[in-house]
């Protein structure tokens, strides 16, 4: 009998050992990335927006926004900095794939797709023991072995365009025959009812639901479509805001401003940017203005209805009790439209502050809440930090561009990043707008168009708007800056200006422009069939002016080419 109570008890020391030791033990957290498209900086109401968004206000609230995060200008090399943790150079996409030159395709690894030689995050956290879903636009290559299936992805389902229609499975531009979707490596067919905001959070709540029981966490890669062209919602939400945006967008950057002031994400007295890219509201027709105000009002009811459904998976993680131990993170790939990104300057394929500085907020355990924090943020810092926070062990290659931000995470602005990079440098020889070159050293951004040469230095810290060009007056800090963007570029075989212009004439004059008017005349002749289409009558109108802005481009790419040939000659001379 004593022999029996001494097993017994050392049973229960054990069992108790055990139990000690398990609690002991923190659960490595579930982490969510949600990546919008095309957003700008003000576009979502943490920011200062009118738009509803009480879904990500209320993961602001609980969490941190970050007021100094930076991606690249363009939706494709955003992405592989992401997933990487290097510099898009490095990634093998300095460009969307189908502006690179073939005199840069020659180039291993540089062929606008992700490289053999990095390895993305879901690779990383696969090896960690994470069940990995991505549910998309995935937009770094198409190829079989370059599908997110085949980059670390447990399931998928993945838009691998640049864009496409978000009701049906058509596509968006003239330079796609078809829409297409990928799952779990196979081509897919949308289902009848698909809304791509709606579709995209089934899709991840199906994922994470059929492996839930196993207790291993989970990385959930959400890039949605909005609010990337078309831009479109259900009427539900685009009647929320009819009348709303009457005032012009004028006014809704004022307005804006203020918000984002109040709330304590921007500092008082910050100027607002005279943007030229939209020109001047009251000089429009009523007929025009009826027509932007409406556009914005269903670009909000996007925003909103992407919002609504983000909801939907933040609720179904409180049902099964994940909710605390998920960590959330939301930003978007690259600035918004010329409208709402108040008070920065330009957008999306801009290396101005509204092209590159991205609304981003991060909540979850062992997050700061309620909190703001201007350290400087990059989105290539993401692999080290959620390698960091789900607790990886085997050392990370040590020429990757970022850091950890767990110590930012925990700590706000008293937080560090330690990275490899000193300097931020970015590079973006934007087809259809300015070819740029920006480097950031601490307080400092030097920004060179690579067309004109003009280069300008501000004190970002101060300028945010970047009004104040410092050039003149700090001429041996340009000088240094100059040279290490430049070294640094010739390191990552970075593209040319005039290998991008000269790539764009030859696509535009190969078929696209044709492609266009084709799709355009075709379009016409329906709704000659069918008058009252307003659906049609719209897509007329797009494609009409997708055929006129394709015009302007070849004959821009043109004198620009010229105007770079000229000037070597006189180099010469």
């Amino acid at each position: 009998m004593i022999c029996r109570m001494r097993v017994i008890l050392a049973l229960v020391i054990v069992f108790s050992i055990n139990v000690l030791v398990a609690a002991e033990v923190p659960r490595r957290p579930n982490i969510v990335f949600l990546l919008a498209d095309d957003l700008g900086y003000t576009d979502i109401a943490p920011y200062g927006s009118e738009v509803n968004t009480p879904t990500l206000a209320s993961l602001a609230d609980t969490g941190i926004r970050f007021s100094n995060f930076h991606t690249a200008a363009n939706c494709a090399p955003s992405r592989a900095m992401l997933l990487t943790g290097v510099s898009n150079h490095l990634a093998g996409v300095p460009n969307i794939p189908e502006m690179l030159s073939p005199e840069q395709k020659l180039i291993e690894n540089y062929q606008g797709v992700l490289g053999d030689n990095v390895v993305t995050i879901a690779t990383l956290l696969e090896d960690a023991g994470y069940h990995t879903y991505m549910a998309g636009k995935w937009h770094l290559g198409s190829e079989p072995n370059k599908l997110p299936s085949r980059r670390g992805f447990e399931r998928t389902v993945a838009l691998i365009d640049s864009g496409a229609d978000n009701w049906e499975q058509r596509p968006y531009l003239p330079i796609y025959e078809a829409a297409n979707w990928f799952a779990d490596g196979e081509r897919f067919d949308l289902p009848e009812d698909f809304y791509s905001s709606r579709f995209l959070i089934d899709k991840t709540i199906e994922f994470i639901d059929s492996n839930l029981a196993d207790g291993q966490p989970f990385f959930a890669y959400v890039p949605f479509q909005a609010v990337h062209m078309p831009v479109q919602a259900p009427q539900e939400y685009i009647d929320r805001y009819l009348g709303t945006y009457d005032a012009g967008w004028d006014a809704l950057r004022e307005a804006r401003l203020a918000r984002a002031v109040e709330v304590g994400l921007l500092p008082t007295k910050v100027p607002m940017t005279r943007m030229d890219t939209t020109g001047d509201w009251d000089a429009l027709t009523d007929v025009r203005k009826r027509y932007e105000s409406k556009r914005m009002a269903v670009y909000a009811g996007m925003i909103e209805a992407m919002d609504h459904n983000i909801g939907r998976l933040v609720a179904y993680l409180q049902m099964q009790g994940e909710l605390d131990n998920t960590i959330f993170v939301f930003t978007s790939d690259n600035g918004g439209g010329f409208r709402g990104n108040a008070p920065l300057k330009q957008g999306k394929g801009s290396l101005y502050e509204g092209g590159i500085r991205m609304p981003s907020l991060v909540r979850g355990p062992g997050i700061k809440k309620g909190s703001y924090c201007n350290v400087p943020v990059v989105q290539w810092d993401f692999l080290q930090t959620f390698y960091d926070l789900a607790g990886g062990t085997d050392p990370l290659p040590r020429d990757l561009d970022g850091g950890s931000l767990r110590d930012v995470f925990q700590r706000g602005n008293k937080g560090q990043v330690k990275r490899n990079t000193k300097e931020l440098i970015f590079h973006f020889p934007w087809h259809t707008g300015v070819a740029e070159s920006v480097i950031r050293s601490g307080k400092y951004k030097m920004r060179k168009d690579l067309d004109s040469l003009n280069i300008k230095l501000f004190d970002i810290s101060k300028d945010l708007s970047e009004e104040d060009d410092l050039a003149a007056v700090l001429p041996d800090l340009v000088l240094k800056l100059d040279k290490k963007r430049a070294k640094y570029l010739k390191e990552v075989n970075a593209e040319t200006v005039t290998l991008t212009r000269q790539n764009y004439v030859e696509l535009l004059e190969g078929g696209w422009i044709e492609n266009g008017r084709n799709r355009l005349a075709k379009l016409k002749a329906e709704l000659v069939t069918d008058p009252s289409n307003k659906q049609k009558a719209f897509q007329v109108g797009v494609s009409q002016n997708h055929v006129d802005f394709q015009d302007k481009q070849l004959e821009r790419s043109k004198r620009l080419i010229q105007m770079h040939v000229d000037r070597g000659t006189a180099n010469k001379n």
